[in-house]
């Protein structure tokens, strides 16, 4: 029974482990594909002239590989609305923005071009940030305090966002700035003419980068300019997180292979205690072939009831999870790859006390 129970919780542990492990590394994949897939940043340096907006759409015509083009400023400052402040990332642009970032607007609408240039003191804030100043999601026509790079001015909500950190704050466990959207030429660089930034969507392709670079230097000069392929960093975060969920799931591992050495004990002591039984199968003709199969499928049956015992305990720890609102994963790839290592932990850790058995000889036993 202690050998059951050991491969049991090993089993559970393992899966739960795994599951857990891999579901929390696709979730942070999948969040940091939707927000920069293949995106690559073109920014003017600090103290630069900055960029003109109308490259945006000079891309977009003339570079093989560019689908979309958005000029925009970026900066970190506060915010305070209501019963609520703190951190804040702002995004200064256009509705141009939700041609990229995979914006879902709940209740009003993003800052048009018309909002751009006649500087607009308008934002554009996310549903999360709304709950916690007023308790509810519509907050349109409120006022927010906007503080970045020293200034500080009031703007009027004029929209709400589906939260894009939401998943990712759950995952990582910490809380990500949250997002607000304002027309470039009301907020960050400070000039209705250029713009700090362009974010651009492309093809992945390796030279893209070259073209945007050769097209900017014919319109707006190379001074103070820098290019970042943000597409590449998120290849490689995941390409670590796979790594990671590989090493959690050896981690889980470990305590298959102690309860595998649990088992192998018993089957030593059940061995040693039944020496008698084994040297009276030997004498009416039991060959060594059929006491080291009968040892091999004592080890299996008994892996393999932990196993099932393992997996029913994974449903039941999932079920409950339900119940009380914390879904988690029921990975049925992981539930069957588990069988199958269990079928494997029970034949290898069951050969040696098969071994011995079979190399007893049958009237020194009977002669004790």
């Amino acid at each position: 029974m202690l050998s059951i129970a050991a491969v049991a919780i090993g089993v559970s542990s393992v899966v739960l482990i795994s599951s857990i492990g891999t579901t929390a590394c696709a979730e942070v994949q999948t969040e940091l594909g939707q927000l920069g897939g293949n995106l690559i940043f073109v920014y003017a340096e600090e103290g630069s002239r900055g960029l003109d907006p109308l490259l945006s759409d000079t891309l977009e015509k003339t570079v093989d590989g560019v689908t979309e083009a958005v000029p925009l400023n970026l900066s970190v400052g506060s915010y305070s609305m209501s019963t609520a402040s703190g951190k804040a990332a702002f995004i200064a642009s256009g509705e141009a923005i939700e041609k990229i970032v995979p914006l879902k607007m709940l209740y009003g609408r993003l800052p048009t071009e018309a909002d751009v240039r006649d500087s607009k003191r308008i934002a554009v804030i996310d549903n999360q940030l709304a709950m916690r100043a007023y308790g509810r999601e519509n907050v349109i026509g409120k006022q927010i305090q906007l503080k970045s790079e020293g200034r500080s001015e009031t703007f009027t909500i004029i929209g709400v966002i589906q939260s894009l950190t939401g998943e990712l704050n759950s995952v990582l466990g910490y809380e990500i700035p949250s997002l607000i959207i304002t027309p470039y030429s009301a907020f960050g660089h400070g000039k209705r003419d250029t713009v700090r930034y362009l974010m651009i969507a492309g093809d992945g392709s390796d030279t893209i980068d070259d073209l945007i670079l050769n097209e900017i230097e014919k319109y707006n000069g190379l001074d103070s300019v820098k290019i970042e392929n943000i597409g590449a960093y998120v290849a490689q975060v995941q390409n670590i997180l796979g790594v990671v969920s590989v090493f959690i799931s050896i981690i889980g591992g470990i305590a298959l292979i102690i309860a595998g050495c649990s088992v192998m004990s018993s089957m030593f002591s059940s061995v040693r205690s039944r020496r008698r039984e084994i040297g009276i199968y030997m004498a009416l003709g039991a060959s060594s072939g059929t006491i080291t199969a009968l040892y091999l499928t004592e080890s299996v049956i008994l892996c393999m009831l932990g196993n099932t015992v393992g997996l029913c305990l994974y449903l039941m720890i999932c079920l409950a999870g339900r119940i009380g609102g914390l879904v988690l994963p029921i990975n049925v790839g992981v539930m069957l790859g588990m069988s199958a290592a269990a079928l494997v932990i029970g034949l290898a850790c069951g050969i040696l006390p098969a071994r011995r058995a079979a190399k007893m000889e049958p009237m020194q036993i009977l002669q004790e």
